[in-house]
């Protein structure tokens, strides 16, 4: 049976999102429509004046995971446990923070997201890279997998997806087009409307070339770098 791992409701009357953490957890919205949501992760209760004018945001854990971990939370009060509770999305925590509660320990549903969160982001550092970095990355490339018909078969290719320092999606790449960009042939602007030309930057900013060419897919054999 899938596990309920955020239970939320979005009043439409006046566009309140309001959020259900745990068991008993009741919430209501302020305006006339009074929308409630209840239960948190272990049954969901809503309501309202006019039912009609809720949408119900529940999320579970048998869906997508890249959907799954920007929904689900842990709860923490900081180091030391003297902040105020808040509750935080796997997406959000930090490494350390995310193996402390495999030591700590909770729910066994819970505790398996924790490691597929770990799996997640160690399998992503693999299939992205920095194409810029000063004091945190400006753009990046992530790998990003086309499964083509092709007669009686089928062909995998990758193409790159480009994000600028905003997290902003600027463009998907072919592997020619990135090869090209780093090598200061073409320039790539980002959501600001800055325009990046790799030439220009300095060394300080980019990966070794070698790792940076095997991530695009350069047959590096023989090559002296």
């Amino acid at each position: 049976m899938a596990q309920l791992v955020y239970n939320a409701i979005k009043c439409l009357e006046c566009g309140n999102t309001i959020v259900s953490y745990y068991t008993h957890d009741y919430k209501k919205c302020g305006c006339s429509n009074h929308a409630l949501v209840d239960g948190g992760l272990d049954y969901g209760r809503y309501g309202a004046v006019d039912i009609n004018k809720i949408e119900r945001i529940g999320v579970y854990d048998n869906e997508p995971f890249e959907k799954v971990r920007q929904f689900a939370f842990r709860g923490g009060r900081g180091k030391g446990g003297t902040q105020p509770l808040t509750y935080t999305p796997l997406c959000e925590m930090n490494d350390e923070w995310l193996e402390a509660v495999l030591e700590y320990g909770g729910a066994s549903w819970h505790l398996d997201l924790i490691r597929k969160e770990i799996q997640y982001r160690k399998m992503t550092k693999q299939n992205t890279i920095e194409l810029l970095n000063s004091e945190g990355p400006i753009l990046t490339a992530k790998h990003v997998s086309h499964v083509q018909h092709v007669g009686s078969g089928m062909k995998t290719s990758i193409d790159f997806e480009i994000k600028d320092q905003f997290k902003k999606t600027l463009m998907i790449m072919t592997k020619k087009e990135i090869f090209d960009f780093t090598r200061g042939k073409i320039d790539i602007t980002d959501s600001r409307g800055r325009v990046w030309n790799y030439s220009t930057r300095p060394g300080t900013e980019k990966p070794d070339l070698k790792k940076l060419d095997e991530f695009i897919g350069v047959d590096t054999t023989g090559k002296i770098y």
